[in-house]
């Protein structure tokens, strides 16, 4: 478990009086210019959505939430700028945003409670051409932030695309296509102390398989694709391949950047949403539910998949120099 720097309560004054702080800093704050830099070069334009909305996002997580002393109404601090970026993708066609994310979280080294992220949307991009924007745009923002694709303690020279199933069959013996993989892979989680609800629900399952059977088994920069459905979350099916059109980037079993293709209608963002609330109704004790009607419409209007990831920035910094997410962050929340 990590420990905060107790200098960091003294930022300004630390920052005087430690060069290597300040030139850390620095660095970092390099490292954003580079990753606009890039999107700017193939055309991704830069937006700004929200910080507070009145519906929750959709996922079945607590959100931070706020009162209106004038109005009295109640907002959430968003989880994400996912659902915000999504209504607003078609027309723009390829668009981004750096900005803060708020999440309750148990602190740690790699999880902090408010955070900069770098979200992104085109309808330019096919499952296969977002995956390599993506890796371009790390390439890039290494050679140029670092000088070289190795950071000191990250090499992206070694940076692998590798699926889902590849890693279950090499890490658990068996694949995810298996008829009994669901029953295998909870017969391999029985030593793992992690609640699971009574209903044991495959997505449950796969989601502690993510954690202990693939991403702790990662060290090198490494990007997992095509994962199982049962993780879809928002991301297309393919019906042929049985996989969603999901993937994760990997950094010392860390994960850093999560995408995919996602939803081009409403009916399939709401029927995982209401299976959400139907989780977070029984499981988290949410009395108030509801998504935003206008994303809905939105969303049909503009009648397109579109490709998505989300990119940690402190997360990926604080790798990529050895440090913890809250050294990399200029205030921590606490």
């Amino acid at each position: 478990m990590y420990t905060k720097d107790e200098k960091a309560k003294l930022r300004g004054t630390q920052l005087l009086t430690d060069e290597s702080v300040l030139n850390m800093f620095k660095t970092k704050f390099d490292m954003i210019h580079h990753l606009r830099e890039y999107l700017y070069s193939v055309g991704s334009i830069e937006v700004e959505v929200p910080y507070m909305n009145k519906y929750r996002e959709g996922a079945p997580v607590v959100q931070y939430e706020t009162i209106d002393p004038i109005t009295k109404e109640r907002f959430f601090l968003r989880h994400s700028p996912e659902n915000f970026l999504r209504r607003i993708g078609q027309p723009f066609r390829n668009i981004y945003e750096i900005g803060k994310n708020f999440r309750v979280e148990y602190e740690d080294d790699f999880h902090a409670n408010e955070y900069i992220v770098l979200e992104h949307k085109s309808v330019e991009h096919s499952y296969q051409q977002g995956i390599d924007l993506v890796v371009e745009l790390l390439k890039y923002t290494m050679r140029n932030t670092f000088g070289s694709l190795d950071t000191g303690i990250v090499n992206f020279e070694n940076l692998s695309i590798v699926t889902f199933d590849e890693l279950m069959k090499k890490n658990l013996g068996f694949s995810m296509h298996d008829p009994n993989a669901s029953k295998l892979a909870l017969k391999a989680l029985e030593g793992i102390e992690e609640p699971l609800s009574k209903e044991k629900y495959d997505w449950e399952i796969y989601e502690l398989v993510m954690k202990y059977f693939i991403e702790k088994k990662i060290e090198e920069p490494t990007i997992v694709t095509d994962f199982p459905v049962a993780l879809q979350h928002t991301a297309v099916i393919d019906r042929e391949k049985q996989i969603s059109k999901r993937f994760s980037l990997i950094i010392k079993g860390i994960e850093v950047c999560d995408g995919g293709i996602k939803f081009d209608n409403s009916d399939e963002y709401r029927a995982v949403f209401e299976e959400n609330e139907d989780f977070a109704r029984r499981y988290m004790g949410f009395e108030h539910f509801e998504v935003s009607p206008e994303f809905y419409t939105d969303v049909d209007n503009g009648h397109m998949e579109m490709f998505s990831f989300g990119l940690g920035i402190d997360r990926l910094f604080a790798l990529c120099v050895g440090k913890n997410i809250h050294d990399v962050i200029l205030f921590p929340f606490r």
